[in-house]
């Protein structure tokens, strides 16, 4: 499942303030390549589990297993996804700021003595998690999703962070049950299909929460101009198949079919392919979120039968958004804060500083202090 984002709320704009802004790139003026970056095979390089309290350990003590048996041709079975539902426990009701927390913990804890950021690093140009360069990338087709992404460098190092939008916020505060039902419905799923250990069976009678997780660091290198843009991500994932390949689980009503082949199969695709996860297991569920059948489902197969988008365009956009991104990380001092802002209504991204003072801008300094002063920055 993808990382939920922080709920940050972007502070209402004051009167003048938008004179601050300025257009990085236009929607409507964007004219990609034809053909599809370069995009280096991703490289899983480290893996790290979070536990209900939040705290980051290396390894796989939070993973979950997929359970193939859910895939015999003659299983039979009644996954009824609402069951529990009253006693989830979200991560999204509890944890309001953890912004780059989880990851930031993370690098510190593999910081040896003396070795600088870059290095801890992996020399990359950007640190962020996945679900951030799947929102940009998502862009020229979900056109009327908005984001806001706030960066900062330090040396050669630029850290991303995505912000909850206006549009986000009050799109969660005007949820219904049933929205907040089918939200659910993805994290039982993965409960029946999952177990805590390779020769387990599946526990469903315990309530669900997503608190705990388990994370794979990824790097990898995007496009090949000046030796490319070199990125380091985590990603939340969902299992372990038995071969040790890491899976994503998806539902979908009433099977892949019609619009299915649209904007979720490219954000499925995007999603999957950033990391390099090659399957997907999808259980197909009715309308009152009852799954009779599961399949596995290649990645491969989303981009081949796409209809009305294109992987190159996605990734050449991606690679456009960071380009410029880094650009203007550049023409600011180290440690200096920028938001990349954008707004479905003129179709632009636009940028600006992060004023150094001023609480109400404190949110958006989304590096920790222990993490400053254990790079010695700050």
């Amino acid at each position: 499942m993808r990382r939920s984002q922080e709920t940050v709320v972007m502070p209402k704009r004051r009167r003048g303030e938008n004179q601050k802004m300025a257009t990085l790139m236009s929607l409507s003026e964007y004219v990609p390549p034809e053909s599809f970056p370069s995009y280096k095979l991703p490289s899983p390089i480290a893996e790290y589990s979070v536990t209900k309290e939040r705290n980051v350990v290396p390894g796989r003590a939070e993973a979950k297993y997929f359970y193939g048996k859910v895939l015999d041709k003659d299983a039979a079975f009644h996954f009824d996804l609402s069951e529990g539902f009253e006693n989830f426990e979200s991560k999204d009701d509890l944890l309001q700021d953890e912004r780059l927390d989880i990851l930031s913990k993370w690098l510190i804890s593999r910081a040896a003595p003396n070795v600088g950021l870059s290095e801890v690093c992996f020399h990359a140009d950007f640190v962020c998690y996945r679900g951030l360069l799947t929102r940009i990338a998502s862009t020229p087709y979900d056109v009327v999703e908005d984001w806001i992404v706030g960066a900062v460098r330090i040396g050669s190092t630029i850290f991303l962070c995505e912000f909850c939008t206006e549009q986000k916020k009050f799109r969660q505060e005007t949820l219904g049950h049933r929205d907040k039902l089918m939200c659910y419905w993805g994290f039982k799923f993965e409960q029946y299909v999952t177990t805590d250990s390779p020769l387990s069976s599946p526990v469903t009678d315990q309530a669900v929460s997503n608190m705990k997780e388990f994370d794979v660091v990824v790097k990898t290198t995007l496009g090949n101009r000046d030796g490319g843009i070199r990125l380091l991500f985590s990603a939340e994932t969902d299992c372990l198949d038995s071969e040790g390949h890491y899976l994503e689980l998806k539902t979908q009503a009433f099977g892949m079919v019609s619009n299915f082949w649209k904007l979720k199969a490219m954000k499925w695709w995007i999603q999957s392919f950033l990391a390099g996860v090659e399957q997907i297991v999808v259980g197909i569920r009715d309308n009152n979120g009852v799954v009779r059948s599961v399949k596995r489902v290649k990645v491969a197969e989303l981009c081949r039968r796409a209809v009305n988008w294109t992987p190159s365009r996605t990734f050449n956009f991606l690679l456009d958004v960071l380009t410029l991104i880094k650009s203007r990380m550049y023409e600011v001092p180290s440690l200096s804060y920028m938001l990349f802002e954008y707004n479905h209504v003129d179709g632009k991204v636009t940028f600006r500083h992060v004023p150094t003072e001023g609480c109400e801008f404190a949110q958006y300094r989304f590096l920790s202090d222990d993490f400053l002063k254990r790079f010695g920055v700050g």
